[in-house]
This record gives C-alpha cells, structure tokens and sequence, in this order.
C-alpha cells in the first residue's frame, strides 16, 4: 500500500524509498483522489498505524509520515506515541512530541499520549514536568489526564504536590468525576493520608467496585 503512497504522492522525488506493508486497502485511482484531502491523508496514515504490527512496521510508516510532511500533525503524532509507548519506546515518543510545532500544541490528546506513556513504563516525574509544562502554556487537563497525573504524583510521592493536583481537580469541576476521584483514593492511600480518603470516599455519588477496593 505504501508503494502506492510514494507513485502518487513522491513519484518526483528521489529521497523516497519505496517499500511494501500491506496488501492494498485501496485503489490507487482512489487513493490519488483522497491525498488532495488533507484529512483523508491523515485517516490513509491513521490506518496504517493501526495495522501496525511491528516495530519495523512502526518505523517504515513513521518514515513516510515524515517524508509526507505530515509528522507536524498532533493527531498523528499521538498516535506515533502511542504506538511507540506499546513497544516500549517512551525516548522515541518523547522525539515524536518534540516535534510536534508549538502552535499545534493545544491539542489534549497529544499531552494525554506522551503523559501516559511516561506513566505506564514508570516515569513519574517525567509525567509531572509535562503537566507543569502544559499548565504552563495555557492548557487544561480533562478526565483523561488528571487520573494519569495523579498517578504519577502518588508515585513521587510529594505530598504538596499532590495537594496542588487535587486543588486543580476541585477548580476544574472533576469531584465527582469517578475515574478522578479512584485516583485521589488510591493517593491519598498511598500517602497514608486515610482521612483525606474517607472523606473522598464518603462525597462519592456513585461508588464503583474500584472505589470499594482501594478503601479496603
């Protein structure tokens, strides 16, 4: 399929290097009608990345994201993240997110993939530094993000830090958010702050089995 990408796309360049993924999802008359979409693009490359199965896979279609242009996109570059993040690649990731440009940068599924990733394999602090960066700049966290933060701070282990997340989550409307609030518990678990637990635990409208396990 990529073979068609580079006859129709690259055909005059000679930097691009043409390889074979996948079996045509396409045709090629198709396809040369769709690239003068921006978004069709984006969707053609989306596709790939789901279907990605390999690093090597991982790294070829990266290539010709690149080579498209299309490396800039925040939508694309979370998936990268995202992708990179399931081998295991979170310095990779990081690279993705680097370049990202600085007004595409509002884009919260982009911080919640390069969040994650740095969570999921134990890079607490790392996780941290971006929320203050994107704090700093202006963004907002949603219901995705927070539990993800909050996470990586009950890890640190820094108490007034943990309080300063929980102060964003009363300002920002999420007391009641239940994702949020099981990541309060378990923090505030981990603090050994039972208290401040409880009293979670009890404003709780509706209480999941998640919520009765971390108080017990």
């Amino acid at each position: 399929m990529l073979n068609a990408v580079s006859d129709c796309l690259f055909s005059r360049s000679s930097r691009f290097h043409r390889i074979l993924l996948f079996k045509p999802l396409i045709s090629y008359h198709h396809f040369h009608t769709c690239v003068t979409h921006h978004y069709e693009l984006l969707g053609y490359f989306d596709s790939l990345l789901q279907q990605s199965l390999t690093l090597q896979q991982a790294r070829q279609i990266h290539s010709q994201i690149f080579v498209a242009d299309a490396h800039h996109s925040p939508f694309l570059a979370s998936r990268l993240i995202s992708l990179y993040s399931r081998f295991g690649l979170v310095s990779d990731a990081r690279k993705v997110f680097s370049l990202v440009p600085f007004d595409e940068l509002q884009n919260l599924l982009l911080w919640n993939s390069i969040i994650r990733a740095n969570v999921t394999y134990g890079y607490y602090e790392f996780a941290v530094q971006l929320y203050v960066a994107m704090r700093k700049l202006g963004f907002l966290p949603d219901g995705f993000t927070l539990p993800l933060v909050i996470r990586a701070c009950s890890n640190v282990g820094a108490t007034g830090l943990c309080n300063i997340v929980h102060c964003h989550v009363l300002q920002m409307g999420f007391w009641n958010h239940l994702h949020v609030v099981n990541e309060l518990l378990s923090m505030y678990g981990k603090l050994g702050k039972m208290e401040y637990a409880c009293h979670l635990f009890d404003r709780i409208l509706v209480r999941s089995l998640v919520s009765w396990n971390t108080m017990v």
